[in-house]
């Protein structure tokens, strides 16, 4: 008899069912795969549900027999309180991803099972011992290889998404203590064969997002995924380390295939911050090569930078914003470091006493949760709402705009990435002062 599943992820209030932003068009920027590839791998006589909360609200009343219940650590307390609802109502729950997977006995607190790692070697399993109203409390997943991947079930997407959810790989060749991919997908990088990759794209619209941590983590599969896409003439967008300069005419290849923009996890303008965090293979050096090359390939830089690393004070803020802009940065995504449990980073400040919450409500990137080495937990906090601000002031993003006729973002596109980058975390500012209060008391 087949089981009436949920797949729940939830959101936190501010973030909750967020209205998506209209100039040309309506519905969401880029889907989340997560839950539709989780569904894929429910057998048919199940039936599936998804829901995710950042989309649309979440009927936690509905008739279910079996919940999955996914949450990055931000989302933990969320998803910890929908739980308790739903096991007060006697339905089974499971908690996975990355947060149970780094703390399954804080998990197991909240849920009746929990699975640590990727699900794919275990989910027969589990839904079995559901059937048989006899869940274990823990499945061990782990690295699975990707060649029997199923195709997400984007069929039970909520929403209309603008640019189509693509993801070709696991993992990241890299170790930085601050980033918890290796300890979720363990050490390397795993990718899905080729063929099946170009037949999924050529079913999906003509603007794609790859979700993968590294997309050129692998530069040989790199090339031959670009130099497929060139005949497939889509545009697309995609996370990518900065050491892609290393590999010659990748760059350029990508522009060719399509690639109209780049999010680089450049962190910092400071080297002794990538060499004490293990990301050697940044070269602060060379960013605005970087940026040239991207842009005479015709694709727009996004760089993600952290502030609050070990060698940051109070005037790395303003020198920041100076950089990027005078290297031609197009997007900024500024955040603050999180000391996300399970990873090195995590490891040392505990030792070292400088964690100020575990709340983990607040491990989003967006609050001082620790305390920093050579500024306040405030002047940290201030710091970035201010550089948010200061870069996406109307002259700035003007200045910046007037380039863009070199890339070959649609012009809605354009506007929305600095919208979106200006607005991320802007409702979070308020959350933030009462954060600082608290620990000021």
């Amino acid at each position: 008899m087949g089981l009436r599943i949920h797949l729940l992820a939830g959101a936190r209030p501010f973030e909750a069912a967020v209205r998506p932003i209209r100039f040309a068009f309506s519905g969401h920027g880029v889907a989340n795969l997560t839950l539709p590839w989780l569904a894929a791998l429910i057998p048919g006589e199940h039936e599936v549900t998804l829901q995710d909360e950042q989309v649309a609200p979440l009927d936690l009343s509905a008739p279910m027999d079996l919940a999955l219940i996914t949450a990055k650590t931000c989302y933990a307390p969320r998803a910890y309180q929908v739980a308790r609802r739903l096991r007060a109502r006697g339905v089974p729950v499971v908690l996975g991803g990355c947060h149970a997977t780094l703390n399954p006995d804080e998990a197991a607190e909240h849920a009746d099972a929990v699975v640590l790692g990727e699900a794919e070697p275990v989910i027969d399993r589990l839904l079995a011992d559901a059937s048989n109203g006899g869940l274990q409390p823990r499945y061990e997943g782990g690295p699975v290889e990707l060649d029997a991947l199923p195709l997400p079930r984007r069929d039970l997407l909520q929403k209309r998404y603008i640019i189509d959810a693509v993801g070709v790989s696991r993992g990241c060749s890299h170790g930085c203590a601050f980033c918890c991919i290796r300890s979720l997908y363990g050490p390397g990088c795993r990718t899905r064969p080729l063929g099946q990759v170009v037949d999924e794209i050529r079913g999906l619209g003509p603007f794609l997002g790859f979700l993968d941590e590294n997309l050129v983590a692998d530069p040989d599969y790199a090339r031959a995924l670009f130099e497929a896409l060139v005949p497939l003439k889509r545009r697309w967008m995609a996370q990518v380390s900065v050491d892609m300069l290393e590999a010659p005419g990748l760059i350029d290849l990508a522009g060719r295939s399509g690639a109209v923009g780049f999010f680089f996890g450049m962190e910092t303008i400071d080297q002794h911050n990538l060499d004490a965090a293990g990301k050697r293979h940044n070269d602060v050096a060379r960013y605005g090569e970087l940026a040239r090359a991207c842009h005479d390939a015709g694709i727009a830089v996004g760089a993600g930078m952290l502030f609050g690393l070990e060698h940051d004070r109070p005037d790395c803020f303003a020198r920041t914003r100076d950089v990027m802009q005078g290297i031609g940065i197009d997007q900024g995504y500024f955040k603050i470091a999180t000391p996300y449990p399970g990873t090195p980073f995590f490891r040392r400040l505990e030792s070292e006493g400088r964690i100020l919450t575990r709340d983990w409500a607040y491990y989003d990137g967006c609050f001082p949760v620790f305390e920093p080495a050579h500024m306040s937990p405030r002047q940290l906090f201030d710091g970035v709402c201010w550089i948010r601000r200061a870069y996406y002031r109307k002259r700035a993003v003007a200045r910046r705009m007037r380039t863009f006729w070199r890339l070959r973002l649609p012009w809605w596109a354009q506007i929305n990435m600095n919208r979106l980058a200006r607005d991320a975390y802007c409702k979070s500012e308020a959350l933030g002062q009462r954060f600082l209060a608290e620990i000021d008391a």
